[in-house]
């Protein structure tokens, strides 16, 4: 039996060790009191604790009963994760509060908790697909980091190389343009420079 803040309870169900009185000290609260069942389970080294009602219990809804406690562990805890259930017992506790002495797990008394957190191939392929491993992910953001640097890269490019072929298209245009205006002046030249050679050969008269 587990005595604290009042009440007392027994360890009803564990999973993987999951059960620590001094943790479970430590993070007990008085909000916790009204509640028929406590679920402890561990993630990233740390205990979180909820509380569930009776079936029987008025204060219950369908996310607070303990026919809603098997959907709990499968969908908010990690999976295959640490745990225990433990069950307010009835009457008064005994003074202080003591750690249990190795008591025996009764899974009957908990609806579908016998079920909760079995190894199931369909939900651990869903979980691993909605949840991929820390380092798949870091690396699929590093890739779409790097996607969106080149895209800003490629786009503060465009513009400059678009300015420098203008430029260059343009120069060009002006050479062939004063090109074809130059051509009639040097023909003209030409020709002058021809009819002062033919003077200047014809003998003086």
């Amino acid at each position: 039996m587990i005595h604290i803040g009042g009440k007392t309870y027994e360890l009803v169900q564990e999973n993987r060790n999951g059960y620590n009185f001094e943790a479970f000290r430590d993070r007990y609260s008085e909000v916790l009191e009204r509640y028929d069942y406590i679920v402890g389970d561990w993630g990233y080294n740390q205990l979180r604790l909820k509380g569930f009602f009776k079936e029987s219990n008025k204060n219950g809804n369908k996310d607070t009963c303990v026919s809603s406690m098997h959907d709990y562990l499968n969908e908010y805890c990690n999976f295959g994760c640490a745990y225990f259930i433990l069950r307010k017992m009835p009457g008064k506790s005994a003074p202080g509060e003591s750690q249990p002495v190795a008591p025996e797990l009764q899974e009957a008394a908990l609806p579908g908790a016998s079920q909760a957190q079995q190894p199931n191939p369909q939900h651990e392929a869903n979980h691993s697909r909605h949840n991929p491993p820390r380092q798949e992910r870091h690396e699929r953001q590093e890739r779409h980091g790097q996607a969106e640097r080149h895209e800003r890269h490629g786009n503060q490019e465009r513009p400059e190389r678009r300015e420098r072929q203008d430029q260059r298209h343009g120069h060009q245009e002006r050479a062939a343009r004063a090109e074809r205006n130059g051509q009639p002046e040097r023909h003209e030249r030409q020709e002058r420079h021809n009819r002062e050679r033919q003077e200047r050969s014809q003998p003086k008269q």
